[in-house]
């Protein structure tokens, strides 16, 4: 006779990030901590609570987090162990190094752990059954040997897990599918393995191939723009983190059966702004981009404005970011990008930070020693046009750190035939 069908409902999370202070900005760190706060909120107003909750790595930003990021997660686990939901946690790339050192000394998880607020899934203790039926099997974050690692662990555990009833399996990984090129696995290479629930972190858009039963939740607060996806868009504006809640079916003759919710959390706006434009005259064409940011301008968000100037009209380079400081001045950050292209299609050219940097080397060197001094600010420009790059104010100290590489030795060195030292 086929044993009777059984339920059960978790959550499953990742990618915290508790701590990040982006863009240098403390109230970025704020933000992860109050996402990762709202999850734990949404998750006991609920009405019917998650019998337990998947935490699939990155609690943290760094291996050694700052008190803030401790105290939240000390306070976000400790609420859920007070409602009796246990969480159960991998280590990602930014919670621990994989270095077996370090592995062996413990990390802040470890200390989660010893503190019985969460339970703490690695290669010594990598099994942990929630029930008599439900097996949770956690291999934490190693990159291009995540395969070699997982074949290793269910070889020697999986003697262990032939009564369970629903498998579960964490890891914090990059899968084939989720990036155009680059994975540590590929869902063949999970398949053999037979897990009911593959719960993923590590990729912070959320995804999902039900075919190979893996789910990514998702990120509960964005670390890049590349993440201002779709997904988590409205009206072109992404405010929204997110995490899953997972209904499970099992214990018939059937495969298990799984059904997923995406559950949202509102974050601080961020806005993406990419226009092509055309003026006739650098006053219309001021105006333009005055205009485009007016059109999304919300309070302390964060933007990233990418304006392509089609065939720009003459005087076209007296064009500075300062003159948009009135539109962005209430972004908590922002980056702007004014690409120039003309009629032959020459290379598209970044005019305020080459005009910034250029202006910038000319008060470290003389008009003589200019040209080397430029190598060095080519080089930050290259930094400077990256999608999440450092703003070119905050380039000041990369600057005097590479004229001190390149044109200093023992404090001084020969620059262009002269002796002369580079200003700090």
């Amino acid at each position: 006779m086929a044993d009777r069908s059984k339920k059960v409902m978790f959550a499953h999370t990742s990618d915290w990030h508790l701590g990040n202070e982006q863009y240098h900005k403390f109230e970025r760190a704020e933000d992860f901590s109050r996402a990762a706060i709202d999850f734990s909120n949404q998750i006991l107003s609920l009405d019917e609570k998650p019998e337990f909750i998947l935490h699939s790595g990155d609690v943290f930003h760094h291996f050694r987090p700052s008190s803030m990021a401790l105290r939240t997660a000390i306070e976000v686990f400790s609420n859920l162990q007070k409602n009796k939901i246990p969480v159960y946690v991998i280590r990602g790339n930014h919670d621990a190094p994989i270095s077996r050192s370090r592995a062996k000394q413990g990390n802040y998880l470890s200390l989660l752990a010893d503190l019985g607020i969460i339970s703490y899934l690695d290669q010594r203790d990598p099994i942990v059954w929630h029930s008599k039926d439900v097996a949770i099997l956690g291999i934490g974050y190693f990159g291009k040997q995540t395969s070699k690692i997982l074949k290793k662990t269910i070889g020697e555990v999986q003697k262990d897990l032939e009564d369970a009833k629903l498998k579960i399996l964490m890891l914090h990984t990059l899968i084939k599918g989720q990036l155009e090129h680059e994975y540590d696995l590929t869902p063949e290479d999970l398949a053999p393995f037979e897990f009911d629930y593959v719960a993923l972190g590590h990729y912070h858009i959320p995804w999902k191939n039900e075919a190979y039963r893996m789910w990514c939740p998702g990120s509960t607060e964005h670390t890049s723009s590349n993440q201002w996806d779709e997904v988590r868009t409205r009206d072109g504006i992404c405010q929204f983190g997110s995490w899953l809640k997972i209904i499970a079916e099992y214990g018939t003759e059937h495969q298990s059966s799984i059904s997923d919710e995406l559950q949202f959390i509102k974050v601080r706006p961020k806005i993406r702004v990419d226009k092509k434009i055309q003026a006739k005259s650098v006053q219309e064409l001021i105006y333009k981009i005055q205009e485009i940011l007016r059109e999304k301008r919300i309070p302390k968000a964060i933007y990233s404005i990418k304006i392509q100037v089609q065939n720009p009209p003459e005087g076209f380079a007296s064009i500075s970011k300062t003159q948009f400081q009135e539109e962005l001045a209430d972004a908590l950050y922002s980056t702007l990008k004014l690409e120039f292209s003309t009629r032959e299609e020459k290379p598209v050219f970044h005019i305020d930070e080459r005009k910034y940097l250029r202006e910038f080397a000319a008060s470290r060197f003389n008009e003589d020693d200019l040209e080397p001094g430029m190598k060095i600010v080519e080089y930050l420009i290259g930094m400077a046009n990256n999608e999440d790059r450092t703003h070119p104010n905050d380039l000041k100290q990369v600057f005097a750190d590479l004229c001190e590489y390149a044109f200093q030795k023992e404090s001084t060195e020969k620059l262009g035939g002269k002796e002369q030292r580079c200003s700090e």
